[in-house]
């Protein structure tokens, strides 16, 4: 199964090897990979390298990992309703429902949360690593006379290497790359990035084989506690898990050099070519709570993150807000007076934006399903849920604490709810990426 995916990518126009399948089983045996939507992510960091590979990537995952097949033009619900799996899926776990968008949902957040087969891998592994040079495997290497062996930190207490690698740092007098000693990159020290450490401390840099058991972005290296409500001091933390929802989407065009080069072979007979241009795309919606005292400390912080990652990243983002929860109406001032945009309208821009609501979802329950209304919040939830697979609502109140509020369990039982910290941002990011392939149709 596993072996044959490098094979599988090749054939999309993706470059991948045996090397790819060494990395994901490191990862796997981290405990960092537990279901195939996990496996999806990480081979997706591995494998694709510029937005437009995004499309034949999904395309190659789905099909060979889930027997799942899109076709040229084909959306990702389409594709999944007219598979066997999902037939079968439906007969035993939904008789008699029809495939609307929702059961689809339920049938991609099971598969995608099952677990991978790590002896499979191990097999594949084993079966192809006659044919592997060591030497061309950097996690695998046995190391140089410079930088020694790969360093395994597993072992170690986490309170150690911190210690260490201050006492390191007061004797840094300037930037180091390779060896197994300083903060810097390359090499095996437990304590920098772009090496071949595991199990250490990762300082700058981006993730590359996601082994470190702490991330730290700040120069001066102190540590961050990634499941802190946001702030200013874990803001780039929660940038850094945003970049991850970046996307790109395909459009069909026509190809005028193409047409006049072919019309002039056939002696001026003109048939129309068409080409598929990629062009970067993340759209994003955010919805911010911005009517109770219990929001006012998170509102300037997360308006702040959106607008950073715009700046950071160019992409296009909208803020809206809305008090308690959305309804008729909402508007694109804080104040909520002016410029009300209409809920409907917001509904049919299309499948390929992200949407972030942002609010405690602490309301009573008669505003949350406006009784006696035409259309109440809770059902407009419902159809943004319905119109935009890639939602998640984020919440500053402590996790523990949302079972104990009923409007809370309402509003989870249509959209994911995740914490308002990095590490919530994170898991959302990569909830939204399941579902990623829905907008694009692309291969």
């Amino acid at each position: 199964m596993f072996s044959g995916f490098p094979a599988e990518l090749k054939q999309h126009g993706l470059s991948a090897d045996v090397r790819t399948i060494l990395q994901l089983y490191q990862l796997m045996s981290h405990g960092l990979i537990r279901n195939l939507g996990g496996l999806y992510s990480f081979a997706e960091r591995l494998v694709v390298k510029q937005p437009r590979q995004k499309g034949p990537y999904t395309v190659a995952f789905f099909g060979h990992f889930l027997d799942i097949h899109i076709q040229q033009g084909q959306a990702l619900d389409e594709a999944v309703i007219l598979s066997d799996v999902f037939y079968n899926w439906r007969i035993e776990q939904a008789p008699g429902q029809l495939p609307t968008p929702q059961l689809v949902n339920e049938f991609l957040d099971h598969v995608l949360n099952q677990s991978p087969d790590l002896q499979a891998l191990a097999q594949a592994l084993e079966e192809q690593r006659t044919d592997l040079s060591k030497a061309d495997i950097p996690f695998l290497d046995a190391g140089d006379e410079q930088d020694g062996v790969d360093s395994d930190h597993s072992d170690k207490d986490l309170d150690e290497i911190i210690k260490r690698m201050k006492e390191i740092a007061e004797e840094q007098k300037e930037a180091h790359s390779g060896g197994k000693k300083y903060i810097g990159n390359r090499g095996s020290s437990p304590y920098g990035h772009n090496g071949r450490a595991s199990s250490g401390i990762r300082v700058g840099g981006e993730a590359t084989h996601m082994t470190a058991r702490m991330v730290l972005s700040d120069p001066r290296y102190f540590p961050l506690n990634m499941n802190e409500l946001l702030s200013d001091s874990n803001t780039d933390a929660a940038l850094a898990a945003l970049k991850g929802i970046a996307e790109s989407n395909s459009r069909v065009s026509l190809d005028i050099d193409e047409t006049i080069r072919q019309g002039a072979r056939r002696a001026g007979l003109f048939l129309p070519y068409l080409k598929t241009d990629e062009v970067d795309q993340l759209n994003v919606m955010l919805f911010i709570d911005n009517g109770g005292y219990s929001m006012d400390p998170y509102v300037p912080n997360v308006r702040a993150l959106f607008q950073k990652m715009t700046t950071r990243y160019g992409h296009d983002l909208r803020i809206f807000y809305f008090h308690n929860i959305i309804g008729a109406t909402v508007h694109t001032d804080q104040s909520r007076t002016n410029h009300p945009v209409m809920t409907e309208s917001l509904l049919k821009e299309g499948r390929h934006h992200s949407v972030f609501f942002v609010g405690d979802a602490s309301m009573s329950p008669n505003e949350l399903h406006g009784y006696g209304a035409r259309i109440s919040g809770f059902e407009y939830l419902r159809e943004f849920a319905l119109a935009f697979p890639r939602l998640a609502w984020l919440n500053p109140v402590r996790e523990g604490a949302w079972p104990h509020t009923e409007t809370v369990q309402d509003i989870r039982s249509v959209a994911r709810m995740f914490p308002l910290t990095p590490r919530g941002i994170e898991r959302a990011v990569a909830h939204m990426n399941q579902f990623s392939p829905r907008k694009t149709a692309e291969v």
